[in-house]
């Protein structure tokens, strides 16, 4: 849910389309935003720590305050909006039935485990561990899906989507594309009539795939070895050949591969 606030996903959007996340979790990050705000509504806010084995106090400077009160206060209207369900059920594993999964997991994702398997709901996450699990669904009877391809599932306006994108290459997502998603954006490019919006819309695609030029080796290696997985799950396709969307995509994909292996 996080995830889906930083890179500008708006609550409208998710609600309109019956996205429902557990109440647990609503309840969680309101309580943590509230308890942020509490803690740095004050005249005067610092810490102390030990570092070297030396007692330090850190201020927090006004304009520090006014940030960190300003993002507790938009995450918390943000999750306000969403539609919640409450859960009253077990997650199973007929396999595993001896694990603690609450203890794993916690409450609030445990609960998003339970619905879905419950509900027969998709559970969209981004956190590694849950991802593997929801590998396994067909004995857990869950269905799961990354962010990217969620976002292309609820048909989400596709200058927008590039929005999003942009926001996870910022945060250094590890995922900042998917083939889903990839032939969604041609797909869409590709009904554009206009020449003129056609070259509005290559322009912030390039702008998009571009942006990581300005970021370390270390993520660009990431960002670089996620556009050839995608290359690689569709390069055998030839529809797209032409299409200056894939066009672009895959030769910034050589370019960035081939230019982290010669340094």
């Amino acid at each position: 849910m996080i995830m889906l606030y930083m890179i500008g996903v708006k609550p409208e959007f998710l609600k309109e389309r019956q996205v429902f996340v557990p109440e647990s979790m609503r309840n969680t990050i309101l309580t943590m935003c509230t308890d942020i705000i509490n803690e740095n509504d004050k005249e005067h806010v610092s810490s102390l720590g030990v570092r070297e084995k030396r007692l330090y106090m850190n201020v927090v400077s006004e304009s520090e305050k006014v940030q960190i009160l300003g993002e507790a206060a938009a995450l918390k209207n943000f999750v306000s909006q969403l539609n919640t369900w409450s859960n009253n059920r077990e997650f199973c594993d007929v396999q595993d039935e001896e694990r603690d999964w609450l203890d794993v997991f916690g409450i609030s994702d445990y609960d998003a485990l339970a619905l879905a398997q419950g509900k027969k709901a998709v559970i969209v996450t981004g956190e590694v561990t849950i991802q593997s699990l929801i590998i396994q669904e067909i004995k857990l009877n869950i269905s799961g899906t990354g962010i990217l391809n969620f976002l292309v599932a609820l048909k989400m306006d596709v200058y927008v989507l590039l929005d999003c994108i942009e926001q996870m290459i910022k945060y250094r997502f590890e995922i900042t594309m998917t083939e889903k998603c990839l032939r969604y954006i041609i797909d869409e490019y590709s009904k554009l009539e206009n020449q003129e919006l056609k070259e509005d819309f290559m322009c912030k695609w390039i702008d998009c795939l571009t942006l990581v030029e300005s970021m370390g080796d270390e993520y660009k290696e990431v960002y670089a070895q996620n556009m050839m997985r995608v290359c690689q799950d569709i390069i055998r396709e030839e529809y797209e050949v032409l299409n200056p969307v894939w066009r672009n995509y895959f030769s910034l994909c050589v370019k960035y591969k081939c230019g982290l292996e010669t340094k």
